[in-house]
């Protein structure tokens, strides 16, 4: 009798939460219409408001009372001021005191820019009776004074406020020099200024003899051979290259650059040093040997004759025509269209067909004895059983294997708004215990888009590609986790500890503590933190060096991972709880099983390796609009539309990437692979 005396009051309280929700829903949904009825008056909107919100309370104790009494523990619910706060706290928009903090920093930049230039006017002026020694003529850039002679730049001077001295160098600026005294300066240029000169003046005979070499007939009877032609460039921005002529196919295409390299003294081809003018023109002269000066088209045709001969070649492909009678000639025949590998049969009869590769676009193509075209060879698709097996272990992956002297790479982002703001490789050593977090900066731009966009755009497998591409390893997992939920898991686990190793100010960032509205403030430290105070330290970024916020979300990680690692089985309310935000709020394509594997292997974790690319390494940063046209900042006026903030590779090499992670990581690329 006791237990259904039990079970109906929980059928009873069931029936009233029910009804509290659909009372709610009918209030929501009529807000529209009520809305429109209503008077301005704040009294009337205010007790809307205040019924809401009793509604609310009421149901979220109803089913607190319901889960006790199936033996679940209660639940917390965030309240109506936090998720005020979650909805306004990080708006990007520029508003209230932070425009008091970006005007001091206006006026700040603009007399610490006075102070040096009245320096550097100052130093000018004192050095000006020297000048006439060497002919000198002055040329003042922004905060660079340059002394030229012949139009050749000779030295550069700027105002060092950490000394409160100058900074003088000379060309092609390897050497600085403290100068503090007009001595100072005679002495430097007495020292220097022969250095200089004959720089110059090896450089200008070595060009003009590579000028008339390649001018010379016998140049051009080999270029005229080897169909490429040369371009003269009279157009040069770069202070330490300069431009010589381009090679070019007859028909225009691009092939290469020659340029002189001051800083190296010597020739480049394509970036390339080869030394002085004796080594160049060498190179010159058998330049086929060095870069490859065939077209698209020969290139494609030369890669499907190589093609064909390797296929006539295999065993199994052999075997696969002997049963048919036939075999593929390597001897080709050819006409004004094509080249033709033919199909004969073994008694030397009259063929069947060929392998027909086009000599406008390389294409192969299936012939028959006529020479009539079948079908390109790339139409062609297999159908079988084994096929659709193969795909069904794409669509289900095995679970990951634990190689213990391989690595896992996994994926872990934080996302908002669909957007990824968060992008961290987590690479986990087995072997030595060591887990490696590489931040990936969101604002890395590649094939026209920023990293975060590409996850709105095409979902979580593309992205997961795109970052295998950018760093060169290969990720075995991802996972995709809400902001909401990262609020919710950290608060489960009763917050987490975090040091600032320096003060933590954005004016934008607005929070709100005890009812009042403030901006973004900790003075560095050590901080216990709930869910809502860590998720402002991610995600502060103004008015914070770049890529310090990459430093406090990996320290968030080791923190979080720390904290879970102290679970055990008498936590069991904890885990439960964690898993079932995580379900609601994580996108991944790990399974359960592998999960709990996972959680194993890294609680045994000792070691963390916090690596963030940033441009105090690999990256260099730009503006769209500069990229795309090859200027930079000092190029364009103040008013001029720089596009977009962007990072890119250094050199614009994305392989660089990968060799220096590999580095950082102290490990051979080859070792750092999927497994699955």
């Amino acid at each position: 009798m006791i237990f259904l005396r039990k079970y109906f009051i929980v059928f009873i309280i069931t029936i009233a939460v029910l009804l509290n929700f659909s009372l709610l829903f009918i209030l929501l949904s009529r807000t529209g219409r009520l809305e429109n009825r209503m008077t301005k008056s704040s009294n009337v909107e205010s007790s809307f408001n205040e019924t809401v919100k009793a509604t609310l309370v009421k149901t979220k104790d109803e089913i607190n009372i319901l889960r006790d009494m199936v033996n679940l523990p209660s639940t917390s619910f965030p309240s109506f001021e936090e998720k005020e706060e979650n909805r306004d706290a990080n708006s990007d928009s520029i508003r209230g005191y932070e425009i008091y903090y970006i005007a001091f920093e206006k006026l700040y930049s603009q007399h610490k820019k006075n102070a040096e230039m009245e320096k550097l006017n100052k130093f000018s002026v004192e050095i000006n009776p020297l000048l006439t020694k060497y002919k000198f003529q002055k040329e003042q850039k922004d905060s660079v004074l340059y002394l030229l002679s012949e139009n050749n730049i000779y030295f550069s001077f700027e105002y060092n406020a950490e000394k409160d001295n100058i900074i003088a160098n000379y060309f092609p600026f390897e050497n600085k020099s403290d100068i503090v005294s007009v001595t100072d300066f005679q002495i430097f240029i007495d020292d220097t200024y022969l250095k200089v000169k004959s720089l110059y003046e090896k450089s200008t005979s070595d060009i003009q003899k590579l000028k008339n070499y390649i001018n010379s007939e016998n140049i051009k009877k080999s270029f005229l051979e080897k169909r490429i032609k040369t371009i003269p460039i009279t157009e040069n921005k770069d202070l330490y290259n300069i431009k010589l002529f381009s090679i070019n196919r007859i028909n225009n295409q691009f092939i290469g650059t020659v340029a002189y390299s001051y800083k190296k003294e010597g020739f480049l081809l394509n970036d390339k040093f080869f030394g002085d003018y004796d080594k160049i023109k060498d190179i010159i002269l058998n330049i086929d040997l060095h870069i490859d000066i065939r077209t698209n088209e020969e290139k494609i045709i030369e890669q499907s004759i190589k093609d064909i001969k390797k296929i006539a070649e295999d065993p199994s492909f052999k075997m696969f025509l002997e049963n048919r009678g036939y075999y593929l000639s390597l001897e080709p025949r050819e006409d004004t269209e094509n080249i033709y590998f033919d199909f004969i049969p073994k008694g030397n009869g009259k063929h069947i067909g060929s392998f027909a590769i086009n000599l406008y676009t390389g294409e192969i193509y299936l012939t028959d004895f006529e020479e009539i075209q079948i079908s390109s060879i790339k139409t062609l698709k297999i159908f079988s059983s084994d096929n659709q097996e193969q795909k069904k272990k794409i669509d289900n992956p095995a679970l990951i294997a634990k190689d213990k002297n391989k690595y896992l790479n996994f994926l872990i982002c934080g996302n908002h708004e669909k957007n990824s703001d968060t992008i961290i490789v987590a690479s986990l050593d087995l072997t030595n215990q060591i887990l490696n977090l590489i931040s990936v900066p969101r604002d890395i731009y590649y094939k026209g888009r920023k990293l975060n966009a590409y996850y709105r755009l095409y979902g979580p497998e593309r992205f997961k590609e795109i970052i295998e591409i950018i760093t060169g390893f290969k990720i075995s997992r991802y996972f995709f986790i809400d902001m909401f939920a990262f609020i919710d898991v950290i608060n489960i686990l009763g917050g987490i500890d975090i040091t600032l190793d320096q003060d933590l100010i954005d004016p934008t960032y607005k929070v709100r503590n005890n009812g009042v509205w403030s901006t973004l403030y900790y003075k560095k430290g050590t901080y216990h933190l709930d869910g809502i105070e860590t998720l402002r330290i991610a995600r502060a970024r103004h008015f914070t060096p770049v890529f310090s916020r990459d430093d406090r979300q990996q320290k968030i990680i080791i923190s979080l991972h720390n904290k879970i690692s102290e679970l055990s089985i008498t936590d069991f309310d904890i885990i439960y709880n964690i898993i079932k935000t995580l379900i609601t709020y994580l996108d991944t394509d790990i399974s359960i099983t592998e999960s709990l594997g996972l959680l194993n292997d890294v609680k045994n974790i000792n070691k963390f390796n916090k690596i963030i690319l940033s441009t105090e390494n690999i990256l260099t940063q730009t503006y769209t609009n500069l990229m795309y046209l090859g200027l930079k900042e000092d190029d364009v006026d103040d008013d001029f539309d720089k596009g977009a903030w962007i990072l890119v590779p250094v050199n614009n090499n994305w392989n660089s990437i990968n060799y220096f992670l590999q580095k950082a990581m102290q490990v051979n690329s080859s070792k750092n692979e999927i497994l699955d």
